[in-house]
Parts: C-alpha cells; sequence; structure tokens
C-alpha cells in the first residue's frame, strides 16, 4: 500500500510525499530493489541526485541482469554532467547491439529527453558539454 501510494504520488510529482511514502515502504521491505529505484527516481527529481545515487548502485549491486537501475543511474549521471560513466553504463545496456534500434531504445529513455547530445552515447562520440 506504501509503495503504490508513492507511486502515485510521484506519477503526480508531489516529490516530498512521495518520498515519505516511499521511504517508510522500503523500511518494511528494505531488499526490494523495486521500491529502493522508485524512491531513487523520487530524490532525483526532487533534487537530490547525492541520494538517489546510492540507491541505483545498491539496486544494480543486488540485482545485476536487472536493465532498470543501470538506466537510472545512467540517466542520473548524464544529468549531473558525468559523460563517461554516463557512456559506459548506456553501452553495458546494449549488451553488445551496436545496431540503429538498440541504440535508439537505450538512449532515448528518458535523458536523451532532457539531453539531446546524448543521442551519440552508444556510437562513441560524447559531447563536450550537456545542454538541458
Amino acid at each position: 500500500a506504501l509503495h503504490k501510494r508513492g507511486l502515485i504520488l510521484s506519477f503526480q510529482e508531489k516529490w516530498p510525499q512521495a518520498i515519505i511514502s516511499l521511504r517508510e515502504a522500503l523500511r518494511a521491505a528494505p531488499h526490494d530493489v523495486v521500491i529502493r529505484c522508485d524512491l531513487g527516481v523520487a530524490l532525483n527529481h526532487d533534487g537530490a541526485p547525492e541520494l538517489a545515487e546510492p540507491l541505483f548502485r545498491w539496486a544494480m549491486a543486488d540485482q545485476p541482469a536487472l536493465a532498470r537501475p543501470q538506466r537510472l543511474l545512467a540517466d542520473l549521471l548524464a544529468r549531473s554532467h558525468r559523460l563517461a560513466e554516463a557512456q559506459t553504463l548506456y553501452r553495458g545496456l546494449l549488451g553488445g547491439r551496436e545496431d540503429e534500434k538498440a541504440r535508439w531504445s537505450i538512449c532515448w529513455s528518458g535523458a536523451v529527453k532532457m539531453a539531446r547530445p546524448l543521442i551519440s552515447c552508444a556510437s562513441g562520440t560524447l559531447p563536450t558539454r550537456l545542454t538541458v
């Protein structure tokens, strides 16, 4: 119930309230990767990427097969102008597929919406500056 409430508040972009609900949900289920990622998203949107980053890293370490924590961390790093780190994670998400469809499906996730130069992230071209 707390997780669902946190998601609803996140969809409404009521970040402080969402964070409260998601923190309570995480206290009840401390090893839940989905809740941890959702809390990280809310924290990141609320202007606390430094609190979101360890949540995404924990989720990646706990469930390395999941793409979502890796993509969320890559988006956060890109938005924080840590482009080389973000590019490495985006490439990892491609899983060896360097075709155009894979490149767009990964790069168009959220980072490209906020930073168009990342379209080239999978091709090996690093933008010198991130424009938001």
